[in-house]
């Protein structure tokens, strides 16, 4: 499948609270970097769902990025390399910061999830959309078999509905799990 940068921008370009974008592809993902317009916010939910209506599933960007400004070289122009070191320093601050907070439980579900989606660890974080990272419904079967061998009560149809990361461990009933695990976690610290 062709992806075409340019398309992409041009759709959210006409998003009522656009002032300018770009859009790279970072490590097989696409990124896209929002300003707004007057300095208000971007709804990204909202700009989601637009997206939706005129752009296949594999063009939407899996991440956004809202800036002030967007970053311009000397004659002007966008400065494509500059967003994407920035992100990229962002991304491993960012991860840098999650990672410390994770608990035993959280990284096996990390680990799980890693190993079914081929991806590297450092690339699944709390927010990852498991589809996003290139998961089908097969290996969402096959995960979903993995993590209930943990005691993580998940039904697919739950699943399908927030396919994210921090999910499986913000089901209420999942809580005792998690706080049981952190708690031993710290206690063998």
């Amino acid at each position: 499948l062709r992806v075409e940068l340019g398309e992409i921008d041009n759709k959210i370009s006409t998003f009522e609270e656009v002032n300018n974008c770009c859009t790279v592809s970072i490590e097989s993902k696409l990124i896209t970097f929002l300003e707004p317009k007057g300095g208000s916010s971007i709804d990204i939910k909202k700009l989601k769902v637009y997206l939706t209506k005129s752009l296949p599933d594999f063009m939407i960007p899996s991440h956004f990025s809202v800036l002030n400004k967007l970053l311009l070289t000397p004659s002007g122009k966008i400065d494509r390399k500059g967003l994407i070191s920035q992100f990229k320093e962002e991304s491993y601050i960012n991860n840098k910061r999650e990672s410390e907070s994770v608990n035993t439980l959280q990284q096996k579900l990390i680990c799980i999830w890693s190993e079914i989606l081929k991806v590297p660890q450092h690339n699944v974080i709390h927010e990852s959309n498991f589809f996003t990272l290139g998961g089908d419904s097969l290996q969402m079967l096959h995960m979903l078999a993995r993590v209930q061998s943990l005691g993580i009560k998940v039904k697919p149809a739950d699943f399908l509905r927030n396919p994210v990361l921090n999910a499986l461990y913000l089901i209420p009933e999942n809580q005792q799990i998690i706080t049981e695990t952190a708690i031993i976690d710290s206690y063998y610290i």
